[in-house]
């Protein structure tokens, strides 16, 4: 079991040997893609290492076929104790809203009920059980063609610290949709992504050193893109000296 002293030992470490990776020591993670963490030392069980491998690898099949893109990224670790391990302040929400609500009234075609626990998810039958589900909720189309030949403008932003919506199922559009827009390039023309460090879900808490996402402000620069072409390079709010 991994809890709110194993994450606050593997956020230490992360946050150590990942840092610097883009030349700034900031206490953020710029792209944990980047980085690959060395746990030895941590004191960490044999069990508790197999349990954050599979947190960061994904959900994968039986015969180790990825089920989802990606997983819980490096530098979500603060962010662990409200979604993932609970801490004195209150248990973790994941398994016990989320993931609870979400599989017993939401995401198979037939409730299973309000006994059903997210534990009892069969990886291998299960995936195929919620296509009913995956056509109603995902918005995650690459082929963005009528957008773009529209006029319209779309920025999309994600926190690289979000531990209950992986990033990189975002990343992942997006490259595809680039793709399908035959290159990144042609593809900005009408879409941005904003991937932004140390963000975690929503920026529902601050950010390392109490950092506040009040000054996270997408509306400001589409509004300026739709507006005057103004092309975006950041979602930021400019500091008020």
């Amino acid at each position: 079991m991994l809890g709110p002293d194993e994450a606050a030992k593997i956020g230490e470490a992360v946050l150590q040997q990942c840092d610097a990776t883009d030349g700034a020591e900031d206490g953020l993670i710029a792209d944990p893609r980047a980085c690959e963490v060395d746990y030895s030392g941590l004191g960490l069980t044999e069990p508790q290492l197999e349990t954050l491998a599979k947190w960061r690898q994904g959900p994968r099949d039986a015969a180790g076929e990825q089920l989802y893109p990606g997983g819980i990224p490096e530098g979500s670790e603060p962010f662990w104790w409200l979604w993932l391990t609970g801490n004195a302040e209150g248990a973790g929400k994941l398994v016990s809203g989320f993931a609870g609500g979400f599989t017993r009234h939401m995401a198979f075609a037939d409730d299973p009920g309000t006994e059903y626990s997210p534990l009892e998810f069969d990886f291998e039958a299960d995936p195929l059980r919620m296509t009913e589900a995956a056509a109603v909720y995902n918005g995650d189309s690459p082929d963005l063609s009528a957008f773009r030949e529209a006029g319209g403008k779309m920025i999309v932003y994600h926190g690289w610290a979000d531990a209950i919506v992986t990033p990189y199922k975002t990343v992942e559009w997006y490259e595809a949709a680039s793709k399908a827009a035959g290159g990144e390039a042609t593809l900005a023309e009408s879409v941005k992504l904003f991937m932004v460090p140390g963000l975690d879900h929503c920026g529902i808490l601050p950010g390392p050193d109490g950092l506040n996402w009040s000054s996270l402000d997408p509306m400001s620069p589409l509004e300026a893109w739709l507006n005057d072409g103004t092309v975006p390079d950041t979602i930021m709010a400019p500091k008020v000296e």
